[in-house]
């Protein structure tokens, strides 16, 4: 009785490991607030996307024109304040790498175990935010790009109907029409 007692002990602690040991193994998970930076990002891109080919076509009158500049004023918002949640995020774990130190070179004493596991825990998310604070300052860039070429639209369309010819003040018709 005890044998099979034992037995079985042996056999959930063997199948307790195997199912648990890919758990210890497996990779941290991804940082929520960089994943959902990260998909904010895409959603920004698609947006500005969207916004680039609109404002491609030609023809757009000054409503067109408000209507686009009106979708891209919230994405430039988003990507200003993204970029004042991440770059903070940035720095301290530049700070946090620096406390640490540089890697030891080729010839020199191995370093502490644990600083070298600190070292690689904060690496990965430090390169994580710097990719992001790069996107994000990439596509606001691009957003600010898109502002402008709005704004020069206008002043085209603008200036366009400024110089049209029209019935002058003087011309005795633009009266007698009526």
């Amino acid at each position: 009785m005890q044998r099979a007692i034992a037995r079985t002990a042996v056999f959930l602690a063997l199948l307790l490991s195997l199912l648990a040991g890919p758990l210890a193994f497996a990779a941290p998970a991804a940082d929520p607030t960089a994943q959902a930076a990260r998909e904010r990002l895409e959603a920004n891109r698609s947006a500005l996307d969207s916004i680039e080919g609109s404002l491609g076509l030609e023809g757009l009158r000054a409503p067109d024109l408000d209507e686009l500049r009106t979708r891209l004023d919230p994405v430039r918002r988003e990507l200003q304040v993204r970029s004042e949640q991440l770059t903070p995020r940035a720095a301290d774990a530049k700070v946090r790498l620096e406390e640490l130190g540089p890697v030891p070179a080729a010839g020199a004493p191995a370093e502490d175990a644990n600083i070298t596991a600190d070292r690689e825990r904060l690496q990965a998310p430090r390169s994580d935010i710097d990719a992001l604070v790069k996107q994000n300052r990439a596509l606001s860039l691009r957003a600010e790009q898109v502002s402008d070429r709005i704004s020069t639209r206008r002043r085209e369309l603008f200036a366009g109907q400024l110089f049209e010819r029209s019935i002058s003040i003087v011309d005795p018709s633009l009266w007698t029409t009526g």
